[in-house]
């Protein structure tokens, strides 16, 4: 999907020759130079971006802390995605890069303190152009900047990995920048931890609502972008036949962002419906790891809810084939691969018919969760 700041542009892998600090090298070679200097003290690892590419970075992070035991491993995150990571044994320390139009100042306010952690390592895993990262690395005063290479990291980090094929899933690219540093092949999946206190408040809040003991299907209705949610009324549509059907008690679930659109879905089916909207994803959390299936857009909740064992019914228009698709299994992928637009990796449709999700009809979406039931036994 585009980064914050090019909403609308397409962002295409750029591939020039491998390049370290100005100079041609073979690839991999920063890498071997880095390891003969012995295990780091400290890593910074980049993550300022948003919870699904949290989520889906968590293997990594644990093979990271499985190579280096000693190393202090420090995480820059952003305040959407930082709570994955409290606590997380994978993990020393996490900042926050605050979020907006000011975030460079921010970072700039914050490379002091980075810069006192004495970093021999900082680990920039993103794929794409994007320079905030960049500059973090820039700034922080680490000895060797490690980064998939293409644009200007090409020309001003130590180590590159040639840019990852779009069809390199998430988790794995992410990974692969960690296994170049002698970390363990198999990423393994994303293992969420959550807290006895957080189990305890999903029980009372579900206790509150009436649903202790309901099979319980949540739903998520938002996306960063337009381009990825499939549409409000579709949405109600697909809880009536729920109901219909006696399927489960639907449970909407959303972040602060998500409210109006929480109120327009429950308006809009007729019925009342209980809703978490929550600042605390920690929590959001706990109460989706009771629920039998899930069902929402390719967003940071439908990465968490795989990544807790959950079976999910999701909507792909934008996004591309194989980097996003939920880990683990069963999932059900609705998409309407006839599109020659799909996976446009635009924010907003430029056709302006949204066609990709709007196409997905909640009979069908209907179909794929009665079939995904039937299939888990849930």
């Amino acid at each position: 999907m585009p980064r914050p700041g090019i909403e609308g542009e397409r962002l295409s892998p750029c591939a020039p020759p491998l390049k370290a600090c100005g100079r041609r090298r073979e690839a991999g070679a920063g890498f071997v130079a880095a390891l003969r200097e012995g295990e780091p003290r400290a890593i910074l690892f980049l993550r300022v971006d948003r919870i699904g590419d949290m989520i889906l970075s968590l293997p990594a992070l644990r093979a990271l802390r499985a190579r280096f035991p000693r190393t202090r491993i420090t995480v820059l995150a952003s305040p959407s995605n930082q709570a994955l990571l409290r606590p997380d044994p994978s993990v020393d320390e996490v900042l926050v890069l605050k979020a907006g139009r000011l975030r460079p100042l921010h970072l700039m306010a914050l490379s002091p303190a980075l810069r006192r952690r004495r970093l021999d390592w900082v680990l920039d895993p993103f794929p794409e152009q994007d320079p905030l990262p960049v500059l973090a690395a820039l700034l922080c005063g680490a000895r060797r900047r490690i980064g998939f290479g293409g644009s200007l990291r090409s020309r001003l980090y130590h180590a590159v990995l040639p840019p990852p094929p779009p069809g390199r899933h998430f988790r794995d690219l992410t990974h692969d920048l960690v296994r170049a540093l002698g970390a363990a092949a198999d990423p393994g999946p994303p293992r969420p931890v959550l807290l006895e206190e957080e189990h305890d408040f999903a029980r009372r809040w579900l206790a509150h609502q009436g649903l202790s003991g309901s099979a319980l299907i949540g739903i998520h209705p938002g996306g960063t972008y337009p381009s990825q949610r499939w549409p409000l009324a579709h949405h109600a549509a697909l809880i009536r036949m729920l109901r219909a059907a006696a399927l489960g008690r639907v449970v909407l679930l959303g972040g602060e962002g998500d409210g109006a659109s929480i109120a327009a879905i429950r308006r809009q089916a007729g019925f009342p419906l209980p809703a978490l909207v929550s600042r605390d994803l920690r929590r959001a959390a706990a109460v989706l790891a009771r629920c039998r299936l899930f069902i929402g857009n390719n967003s940071g909740p439908l990465h968490l809810a795989a990544a807790l064992g959950i079976p999910t019914v999701s909507f792909r228009g934008p996004t591309r084939a194989g980097r996003w698709a939920p880990l683990g299994g069963p999932h059900r992928v609705l998409e309407r691969p006839e599109l020659e637009c799909l996976g446009c990796e635009r924010g907003a449709c430029p056709r302006g018919s949204h066609a990709c999700l709007a196409g997905i009809s909640p009979r069908e979406a209907f179909a794929a969760v009665a079939e995904l039931l039937r299939e888990t036994g849930a």
